[in-house]
């Protein structure tokens, strides 16, 4: 903003009667005749001050100095000296400057950036106001300081914009998809980050890999498509750690793996089922990791085993914004791998049977920014136990559904028992369906996953969502710099 300080400069002496004195326009010395001086007003001067009608009001006349400029007052009957509010008098321009030349600055709380001409080339509002200048520093709009990446947003993206409207699978494992860099985890999966300036996610989006997806934008981030991270069967979704959730048996069947909830247990067939997972905050760890994965349901393995395996993990995912809002209308699926059927433990004949495997849980989605609004679909539902089978293979259970039920238990088959159904929104996972004859027990379902928001300080969230299976955490508030 320019502050300008009029000074008027005092009115010397009227012009006399010298023809050629206040006659003659210049705009500088060599054009004025008889050892005249081209004055302020534009007119060949003796040394007095030409003010009848020898200039239009508000007109530039030039630079007093390099911060101060002289223009023809408002009734263009003498000269005024105009402070150019500290951004310095542009004699070339012929006017003031707006901002100081390729520079970035703070004006009413907003980041202005500078053309080298002394105008404002661009304006930007900032979310979280506008951080002035130190040291070394330029000035810009203040940035949120993510949880478990907080370096990613002190440099502004080299990528322009990521858009994707066609269905796109995205791999972790790529270094080339991670633009941003990859964090490493100590005992836990690395983090590919995904940065540009702005990102829209507008078609089908399914990320594979060990590592965590974590979408980094500078400004927007909007997920208008889908978006998913779920398991499936037994192959986890990114960034799911190494280690299983949930007991095995020998004859009964696995455990689902638990997250938010407790995993259901396992059928029981002689013996009992493999107890289901324990809850986890992922709050009481540093490290950042999707769902658990159940075990796979085998005590001993032997040569020609068919080892049932248990549901793969929901994945972990980062959705950052680090100056604007991080904006959800479509879907983001999460969830937990359905568990392996069970069935003959070897190839040989009369050889015991091992029951279904259980249900993976749901994954883990962080929302980041100085804005969350939600107003899609977010599921993170478990995943279903395998059935039994008095057979070679029982039938698997289902992935976490996007959908208003559970993943379904794997049906049993010839004297198997029924799979437990994955957990659902805050309705926990049930327990394998237990056996009383020589066919094998079903697998336990799996716990449903968690949905994280976290935004900078006095930022409320607006979560609206036509469904959130499982619910939202309580909100969590970010350090900005």
């Amino acid at each position: 903003m320019r502050v300008i300080v009029s000074i008027t400069i005092a009115l010397q002496v009227a012009c006399n009667s010298n023809p050629e004195s206040c006659k003659i326009t210049c705009t500088e010395d060599t054009e004025c005749p008889n050892g005249l001086t081209c004055g302020d007003l534009g007119r060949c001067t003796a040394g007095e001050l030409c003010t009848e009608g020898t200039c239009e009001a508000a007109t530039f006349l030039g630079c007093i100095d390099d911060a101060t400029a002289r223009f023809c007052n408002s009734d263009g009957t003498g000269v005024a000296g105009n402070e150019c509010g500290g951004f310095g008098c542009n004699p070339i321009a012929a006017r003031c400057n707006e901002c100081s030349p390729d520079q970035l600055a703070c004006v009413s709380g907003d980041l202005t950036t500078c053309s080298d001409e002394g105008l404002i080339a661009s304006t930007e509002t900032c979310t979280l106001q506008c951080a002035e200048p130190t040291g070394q520093s330029a000035a810009r709009c203040r940035r949120i300081v993510p949880v478990w990446i907080p370096e990613a947003c002190d440099v502004v993206a080299t990528e322009a914009e990521l858009l994707i409207d066609v269905a796109t699978e995205i791999d972790t494992n790529n270094d080339l998809i991670c633009t941003g860099g990859v964090v490493a985890q100590p005992s836990g999966p690395e983090i590919c980050i995904v940065r540009y300036r702005k990102i829209t996610l507008g078609a089908s989006v399914s990320v594979v890999g060990s590592r965590v997806v974590a979408f980094v934008a500078d400004q927007a981030l909007d997920v208008d498509g889908v978006l998913d991270v779920g398991a499936r069967a037994s192959v986890s979704g990114p960034g799911v750690s190494g280690g299983t959730s949930g007991g095995v048996s020998a004859t009964g069947g696995g455990g689902g793996a638990g997250f938010r909830q407790v995993g259901g247990k396992g059928g029981s067939f002689g013996v009992g089922g493999g107890v289901g997972g324990t809850i986890v905050d992922p709050l009481a760890s540093p490290i950042l990791s999707g769902g658990l994965r159940a075990a796979s349901n085998s005590v001993v393995i032997e040569l020609g085993d068919r080892v049932p395996h248990g549901g793969g993990g929901g994945g972990a995912a980062l959705l950052v914004s680090c100056t604007g809002a991080v904006t959800v209308t479509g879907t983001i699926d999460a969830g937990g791998g359905g568990g392996t059927g069970g069935g003959r433990k070897t190839n040989l004949q009369g050889s015991p049977f091992l029951g279904g495997a259980g249900g993976g849980s749901g994954g883990y989605v962080v929302l980041q920014g100085a804005v969350v609004v939600v107003t899609g679909g977010l599921f993170s539902n478990g995943g279903g136990g395998g059935g039994g089978c008095n057979c070679s293979a029982g039938e698997a259970g289902q992935d976490g559904a996007v959908a208003g039920v559970g993943g379904a238990g794997g049906a049993g088959v010839a004297a198997g028992a029924q799979g437990g159904i994955g957990g659902i929104g805050t309705v926990g996972p049930t327990a394998g369906t237990n056996t009383s004859t020589s066919g094998a027990a079903g697998g336990g379902g799996g716990s449903v996953g968690r949905f994280q928001v976290y935004t900078a300080e006095g930022s409320a969230p607006v979560l609206n969502p036509t469904v959130a299976q499982p619910p939202f955490e309580p909100n969590l508030t970010l350090p900005t710099r």
